[in-house]
């Protein structure tokens, strides 16, 4: 039987960390949590799903589950941020207080919330609360986070209907970004660098070079990850063969698809599928 600090540590994540100049993710990044992100101090580059944003200090970015996302900090200082994760199991009872009111709208439709100064410090103090709280020990640790975390779904609700974020971005960005679209809607389908620069008249280097600097990922890295990401799902939600996914999904052997998705999961497709059914 799971104890409550086993189920807290799997469904409620929070933490304060400092990033170094010029740190980037490792690799692209998608889970089954939403993500709530803080940016304390400096700026970055956050691309979600299909669109790039620059954040600044103060801005909250909301990140829905399964999204693909990355960060890239490329100025020349160093960033303060808070994030949190928490799955549809950690606000369920949440969700139970009031069936009427959509706790996740926000994070299901939007990605940046840029705050005033006012709303800053009291998304701070909120944020800070869960800090303390969730290194603490105390009996009521995980009551407390769900009220906290109530109250901080209800401003990032009211905050939306209040702010606008405008973020202007260049030709460049721009470019990638239909690039970026037409990979995710076309990834089962055979997929280069160099039918990409044709569909989209560009040179292969320049696509190549572009795509790395708006994204942070290479054309071919984030090409598999969409790839992979589908897999994921056919693999839990359906009885296809491993052969029948990696055709679905836009792999022309099942050798290539197994190596690809090993290297992204750390494990092999049929180990995978069998871990996750029986979770489910």
């Amino acid at each position: 039987m799971k104890t409550k600090l086993e189920f807290l540590k799997k469904s409620f994540f929070v933490e304060k960390s400092r990033v170094k100049i010029n740190y980037s993710m490792s690799s692209i990044h998608y889970h089954k949590s939403y993500e709530i992100y803080y940016l304390q101090k400096g700026s970055v580059k956050y691309f979600i799903k299909d669109k790039v944003y620059n954040v600044k200090k103060g801005d909250l970015v909301l990140i829905n589950t399964y999204d693909i996302h990355r960060t890239v900090y490329s100025d020349c200082s160093e960033n303060d941020r808070i994030v949190l994760y928490f799955n549809d199991n950690f606000i369920r009872n949440i969700k139970k207080l009031e069936k009427n009111y959509d706790f996740l709208s926000k994070i299901q439709s939007s990605n940046i919330l840029r705050l005033n100064p006012k709303q800053q410090i009291i998304i701070e103090n909120i944020l800070i609360k869960m800090l303390k709280e969730y290194n603490s020990n105390g009996e009521e640790k995980e009551l407390y986070l769900k009220i906290f975390l109530s109250e901080l779904l209800m401003r990032i609700n009211r905050y939306n209907r209040e702010n606008r974020y405008i973020d202007k971005i260049n030709p460049m960005q721009e470019k990638i970004m239909e690039v970026v679209t037409y990979i995710n809607n076309n990834y089962s389908k055979k997929q280069s660098i160099s039918f990409l620069a044709k569909r989209f008249s560009i040179s292969e280097s320049y696509l190549s070079h572009l795509f790395k600097d708006v994204t942070g990922f290479t054309v071919i890295n984030y090409i598999n990850t969409v790839r992979i990401k589908e897999a994921q799902r056919l693999l839990i939600n359906t009885n296809k063969t491993i052969t029948e996914i990696a055709n679905q999904v836009g792999f022309n052997t099942i050798t290539h698809f197994g190596r690809v998705f090993k290297k992204s999961i750390n494990t092999s497709p049929s180990k995978y599928r069998k871990l996750n059914r029986k979770r489910g």
